[in-house]
């Protein structure tokens, strides 16, 4: 279980729900924007244990895009900026792992039935 939390206690359970100390009102000032990816596998287990169902639970346990993740922080904190006004301080981006990528290969003629485009062969020069 993936548990977020500060020197007060805790702030949530991470992938599934926050708790009332990490909520905004309408006199909010600060907050810290969080991206993160969580293993679904392990999102799964812990709201099954813990007997949780929200609608985060729900989308990190099907899985994202780990690469979504940096462009998503950034959009976040640049509508939060447009919207509410204020500054956006520095990013702090931490990884555990590189994410990998994953090549799928099939033939033209499937690529062509599937997408309904037609497209020819590269051709060497």
């Amino acid at each position: 279980m993936c548990v977020i939390s500060d020197q007060s206690g805790v702030l949530g359970l991470g992938g599934i729900i926050g708790g009332t100390r990490s909520g905004t009102e309408l006199k909010t000032k600060n907050i810290l924007l969080e991206s993160a990816y969580f293993l679904p596998r392990s999102i799964r287990k812990t709201s099954k244990l813990l007997n949780v169902d929200t609608d985060a639970k729900f989308r990190f346990e099907r899985g994202i895009d780990p690469k979504s993740i940096e462009a998503g922080l950034i959009k976040a904190a640049d509508l939060i900026k447009e919207v509410c006004g204020g500054e956006v301080s520095k990013f702090d981006i931490q990884r555990l792992e590189e994410e990998k990528t994953n090549k799928v290969k099939f033939g033209i003629s499937l690529f062509e039935k599937i997408t309904g485009f037609k497209i020819e062969k590269k051709r060497n020069n």
